[in-house]
């Protein structure tokens, strides 16, 4: 270890008395964490994060011969006016380079002389220069999360004077703000209290990060574990996902002190974790609905969230086993759909996901209740549609990745949209409150009554095992653009195959129209379109760049080859209609053969009901936007209220689910054509009808899923009383 710099004592006879007091306050801190174990321990812990970290001596080395004499480097614009990629934050963490580089036990430049004399420099610099960013996140956030592990690991030589005026950084991080925000300032404050040795500065600051661990209405973990930021805004990746990463790390860092998280928030940061981001994960890829405008940023990842399930299988919780599975397919020592299967509607949020162990899927829906995906500091710039039932469906993970510069952002998976060149204008609200789904836990429906730039429709989403449906009805607008409902846009891979009038071909990369086509395949996924559709069909090589979504990318061209389906409602469109059908997981050969065995009953699909039904598994779903009736082949049902259901029938069993998509108290009648017993059961013998009556819920669970269990009494199965049994769990082979 290097000498201190301030350990000569007949350097000590020439300083000044403000230097003195500088050096009484440093070495009251160093007594003051000697005096408080706990203190002693976080400190240590800090200091062992700050190393970790790779060392590139090569690139050391290559920062030290580029630096200039003044301590600045050429390339770097230290007066820029960016608000996103601002510049000289760079020369922040060329200095936390260097600094691990110098204090790492196991890299070569430890310790090494000119080595030092460049840190220096480039550190004496920063506080003379003062660089300010228009953007208070680097300013409060940026800068000085990277400034406080230079000070720990600096911290044995600093001077007094350099010390301070690390510490003048770390200061303009207070305790404030919410959510994330929050998190990121209370760390910053809490380190700079073991720096100082403040005790109760460094309490206060993990009280704070552990009162934002909580479910709220506002910014942070919402009752139905999707995250918030930046107001009603979904944002489970960005913000959410470095409040998991963020809350887990500093869980295990506070671990044995009186400092340490309750036991009530580690299980509510296990619940935010297990049942609400594991479900937006395909392998190690976050679903991109959740990240909000990081979208637009290249090689946007997830990898923190392998770090954070490290760290939560650490505790000895009943969930460890969950963290390690959930691990596993994170990893890719487990397949991605193993850990997890099922269907949850994250009703704050207007999500809804659907895991297999083949595939994923996901539709992000725009309400008058939540803000669409924002556009700060000139990010996601074409990113309208976003929130207008957008639809990923992934198998590996991999289909979307930095395909964002290629998109045509006009035609989003699943969404209905206006064409042509009008300009984007992202942000905002949704327009209508008829927008949500139902789920039982395995099966689910999502529904939205839609509005946007003058072009309205019913859109629902019907999930299955194998497949999920999407209808479209009462599509009307009066623009002069054309109208056009995108199924998939997706990177290229392999080849494309199509079965019209003319026969079953294979397409190269072209741009071809096909009415009439009944069946697309690419990637493992398969496109079935029932009746006569418009279907338009895109397999060609894009070019674009980042910086035309995103204001402070790169402007280097790329390219990809690009695959888009699409159906054409033509322009000015009314009471348009469009039905298809998902198969994810099915080869091309398989096509033909589902076609002549259809799986499924589309039983409405107009203004007033969407409703499917899966006579294999018995699922019937239905999206009443007026109170009605519906017959399918086994059951009859009415409803008297503007809400979704399923009925799903095994024997003499049935399970109800039933939501509100406008989010408020609702009490649902609905009537079924066979005797049930159960809660809120009435059997009207006269008419032949059991009347079942829901009370859905208000408050923080408005607008979530009301599950039900009847059964047929005894005796009205033939005499013959049958075993009660629980509802089949879902399977990817179910059909």
């Amino acid at each position: 270890m290097p000498a201190y710099e301030f350990a000569s004592p007949r350097f000590l006879l020439r300083i000044s008395p403000l230097f003195l007091c500088l050096l009484a306050i440093f070495t009251m801190a160093t007594v003051g964490r000697a005096d408080d174990p706990d203190l002693r321990i976080l400190h240590d812990r800090l200091l062992q994060m700050s190393i970790l970290g790779d060392v590139d001596a090569v690139a050391v080395r290559s920062v030290i011969e580029s630096l200039q004499a003044d301590g600045s480097w050429a390339d770097i614009d230290y007066e820029d006016p960016a608000l996103s990629g601002w510049q000289p934050i760079g020369h922040v963490a060329r200095i936390l380079d260097m600094a691990r580089a110098y204090r790492r036990s196991d890299s070569p430049l430890r310790g090494d002389e000119k080595l030092r004399k460049a840190m220096y420099a480039a550190y004496d610099f920063w506080n003379r220069k003062n660089p300010i960013c228009r953007n208070w996140f680097s300013n409060q956030i940026g800068v000085p999360r990277m400034m406080l592990q230079i000070l720990f690991l600096l911290e044995p030589e600093l001077l007094p004077e350099r010390m301070n005026a690390g510490l003048k950084i770390l200061n303009r991080a207070s305790i404030r703000a919410t959510g994330q925000n929050l998190v990121w300032l209370a760390q910053i404050t809490a380190a700079r209290a073991c720096l100082i040795g403040d005790a109760e500065l460094c309490a206060k600051a993990y009280r704070a990060i552990a009162d934002v661990i909580c479910i709220t209405d506002k910014e942070g973990i919402q009752p139905d574990l999707s995250f918030h930021q930046h107001g009603e805004q979904l944002y489970n990746g960005g913000y959410g996902l470095a409040f998991s990463n963020d809350c887990a790390r500093i869980a295990g860092l506070l671990e044995g002190t009186r400092f340490a998280f309750p036991h009530e928030k580690i299980e509510l940061l296990s619940r935010y974790v297990l049942d609400g981001q594991q479900w937006m994960f395909r392998g190690l890829q976050m679903d991109y609905s959740v990240h909000g405008r990081g979208i637009s940023r290249a090689d946007l990842t997830s990898n923190g969230m392998v770090a954070c399930c490290e760290e939560m299988a650490k505790r000895d919780t009943p969930d460890r086993a969950k963290f390690l599975a959930f691990l596993r397919t994170l990893t890719g020592e487990d397949p991605p759909g193993a850990a997890l299967v099922g269907n949850k509607h994250f009703w704050r949020s207007d999500l809804m996901v659907h895991r297999r162990p083949a595939y994923n899927a996901s539709v992000r829906m725009p309400s008058a209740r939540l803000k669409r995906t924002e556009v700060v500091n000139r990010e996601n710039l074409k990113g309208d549609h976003l929130s207008d039932g957008l639809t990923y469906t992934y198998l590996r993970g991999d289909e979307y990745t930095n395909i964002f510069p290629l998109w045509d952002w006009r035609k989003l998976p699943g969404t209905t949209c206006l064409q042509g060149d009008r300009p984007f204008a992202p942000g905002g609200r949704g327009v209508r409150t008829f927008v949500g789904g139902v789920s039982d836990g395995s099966y689910g429906c999502a529904a939205c009554n839609f509005e946007n730039d003058g072009l309205t429709a019913r859109k629902a989403w019907f999930f299955f095992d194998r497949e999920y449906v999407c209808l479209g009805a009462d599509i009307n607008c009066a623009d002069e653009h054309e109208v056009a409902t995108c199924v998939n846009q997706c990177l290229l891979q392999g080849e494309v195959v199509v079965r019209d009038a003319g026969g079953k071909k294979t397409i190269p990369i072209s741009r071809q129209a096909f009415d009439g086509a009944r069946w697309v395949h690419h990637d493992g996924v398969g496109y079935v379109f029932p009746g006569n559709q418009s279907i338009h069909l895109v397999a060609e090589t894009r070019k674009g760049t980042w910086r035309e979504i995103n204001g402070f990318q790169k402007t280097d061209e790329i390219s990809g080859d690009v695959f888009c389906l699409w159906i054409d409602h033509g322009v000015k469109p009314a009471a348009k209609s469009y039905e298809y059908v998902v198969v994810p997981g099915i080869a091309a050969a398989e096509m033909d053969r589902r076609l002549k065995r259809p799986q499924i009953e589309v039983l409405g699909n107009s203004p007033e009901m969407q409703a499917v039904r899966h006579p294999a598994l018995g699922i019937t779903q239905i999206a009443f936007y007026q109170p009605g009736k519906l017959a399918t082949s086994a059951t009859r049902i009415a409803c008297d209220s503007k809400c979704l259901v399923i009925v799903r029938e095994q024997g003499d069993k049935v399970r109800l689910a039933v939501a509100n998509p406008k989010n408020q108290p609702l009490d649902v009648a609905l009537e079924l054509n066979r005797e049930f017993r159960g809660e809120g059961c009435l059997w009207d013998a006269a008419k032949g009808v059991t009347r079942i009556r829901l009370a859905l819920p208000g408050g923080d669970l408005a607008g979530s899923s009301v599950v039900r269990d009847l059964s047929m009494p005894a005796e009205r199965m033939s005499g013959k009383k049958l075993a009660a049994r629980p509802f089949a769990e879902p399977s990817s082979d179910a059909n």
